[in-house]
């Protein structure tokens, strides 16, 4: 594969378990193809967040905040504790390939008892290139209404009236965005 584990990445997550901690997650550094340009790259401050905080910055779906109270929607650069996965957390339909990373920790930020840890250290070195899935799917408003509908499933029926509205404000606002340049509609 291309991307890469610094060296003692996973000894360095592996560190900070403790048992009031359910995920660990690392700093990570986002380079485009062959050349090494870095581009992108999140780099967190060492703090601990509570289950609530957690989900609230996956619902903002903001991932590059000035002051780095950001988490990645990704897999990768993370450590998880075995007991917040269930069958629900991996039932995402295989259509959903982009997203799918954002709906499990979704899943897994509601399973959650302990807090989740951030580090200033880089685990993780991930490769864009143009022709990747990430980079050359394109969105549609079927995809989009799929990966919405699951991320609503996902919140538990007591706490939807705290998420939804974000993630409809943010729904909205991406389509605003794109402004229909980026969004492609079947006829």
């Amino acid at each position: 594969g291309d991307d890469i584990f610094p060296q003692d990445a996973l000894l360095i997550l592996y560190s900070q378990i403790d048992n009031e901690t359910d995920i660990v997650i690392g700093s990570h550094e986002c380079f485009i193809g062959k050349n090494n340009s870095n581009t992108d790259s999140l780099i967190y401050a060492d703090e601990s967040l509570c289950a609530e905080e957690f989900l609230t910055i996956l619902f903002q779906e903001n991932y590059n905040t000035e002051n780095n109270r950001a988490v990645a929607p990704c897999c990768w650069g993370k450590l998880y504790r075995k007991k917040l996965f269930d069958s629900f957390t991996f039932n995402i339909p295989r259509n959903i390939v982009i997203s799918e990373d954002l709906i499990m920790n979704i899943r897994i930020g509601f399973n959650m008892t302990g807090k989740v840890k951030t580090l200033n250290q880089v685990v993780y070195n991930y490769r864009i290139y143009s022709n990747s899935t990430f980079q050359s799917h394109i969105r549609n408003l079927e995809n989009d209404y799929e990966i919405h509908r699951h991320k609503i499933a996902s919140i538990p029926e007591y706490l939807k009236e705290k998420y939804i509205p974000r993630t409809i404000q943010i729904r909205l606002y991406r389509y605003w965005e794109f402004g229909g340049y980026n969004y492609h509609i079947k006829h």
